[in-house]
């Protein structure tokens, strides 16, 4: 999937995304969650637990992650592409963008 069929998918499926982050914040469990997340969007790398964001691989923006931020009435998803993850810093991997 593209970043933004990923965008778009992220949206149409907000609700089950906003209640990943909802448990993300109590540390709970995530899993069933993200099954039927990856279900609907299969790239689904993982998550970012440190950030509370949810990474995927996109086929031509390389990792993204989908923040969430809630302010009650309000519910903003951003999507940021060519990430670098903690790993792939130390691991030395080429990959350019921001780090999360």
């Amino acid at each position: 999937m593209t970043a933004l069929q990923i965008w778009i998918q992220a949206n149409e499926n907000r609700e089950l995304i906003r209640s990943i982050y909802h448990t993300l914040c109590e540390d709970g469990d995530i899993d069933d969650g993200m099954n039927q997340l990856k279900q609907r969007i299969p790239c689904l790398f993982g998550v970012d637990f440190e950030q509370r964001a949810l990474v995927f691989q996109s086929t031509d923006e390389g990792l993204a992650a989908l923040r969430v931020k809630d302010l009650g009435d309000t519910f903003a998803l951003a999507l940021t592409t060519n990430i670098m993850l903690e790993a792939q810093k130390d691991a030395g991997m080429g990959m350019r963008g921001p780090e999360i």
